[in-house]
């Protein structure tokens, strides 16, 4: 499933197959998981609600993966329940996780997948559509 425009100009990606450069200069628009539609406007807020959901699935391995990746991760944790672990924090408003506020949209695309595959998440399971930035829209229109 490649990238498609969507009719409300919306571009459909799919996290695990599109290059991480197709996420740079965007911004999520919705995702759809299982039958459930999801809108968002920021990465972190679409971070929030996948960890809300994925936290009701199984706290248990939500738990896990938090603690792997604070042991992964040897420079900065990107995600922690702990607020000192977290550079430019901000806490999750849904599911109270901290999270560096400061994380790029392809780290962002990094951190959905890994969630995913701890969870053992088909990814046929999740859609997401992303709108292009202003500074993007204009270099493709060069």
């Amino acid at each position: 499933m490649k990238s498609k425009m969507k009719e409300n100009k919306n571009i459909q990606c799919n996290i695990y197959e599109d290059s991480l450069d197709t996420f740079v200069f965007t911004q999520p628009a919705q995702f759809i998981m299982g039958n459930k539609e999801y809108e968002v406007s920021t990465w972190v807020e679409l971070i929030d609600h996948l960890c809300v959901i994925l936290m009701r699935r199984n706290s248990e391995t939500f738990e896990t993966f938090l603690n792997d990746e604070k042991r992964r991760r040897t420079r900065i944790a990107y995600m922690s329940r702990d607020e000192q672990q977290i550079h430019f924090v901000k806490q999750l408003e849904r599911s109270g996780i901290y999270l560096n506020q400061k994380i790029d949209a392809p780290r962002c695309v990094k951190l959905i997948c890994k969630l995913l595959d701890k969870f053992k998440i088909d990814k046929n399971e999740i859609c997401l559509y992303v709108k292009l930035s202003d500074r993007q829209k204009r270099i493709k229109e060069l």
